[in-house]
């Protein structure tokens, strides 16, 4: 693993799309979740693995949870949407659209 030791900050955006990932989240349903377009999703992925010198999103996820960047999140985040039915399926993205 090449990611430094130091707490690199990560923006809040980033961390938004951070934790929907660590929920399993796909990049479709997480950029109809935060309005945005599946390859700005992806650029924010690209960008984060750019940051922190990773060598995938599995590294920058190791990094979130021995930084505790994930329990910050919770209490920030106002999801309308709970992690819980994300985590039990009650929602998932087919073709871009978010279901339930």
């Amino acid at each position: 693993m090449r990611i430094r030791n130091k707490k690199i900050p990560l923006t809040q955006r980033q961390l938004e799309i951070l934790t929907l990932i660590s929920y399993g989240v796909s990049n479709p349903a997480i950029a109809i979740h935060l309005s945005l377009s599946t390859r700005t999703v992806e650029t924010h992925r690209k960008n984060m693995i750019k940051k922190l010198n990773a060598f995938n999103i599995c590294q920058v996820l190791g990094y979130a949870f021995r930084n505790n960047l994930f329990e910050e999140m919770h209490r920030k985040i106002p999801y309308h949407v709970s992690m819980h039915d994300y985590q039990n399926g009650k929602y998932a993205a087919e073709d871009g659209v978010l279901v339930n």
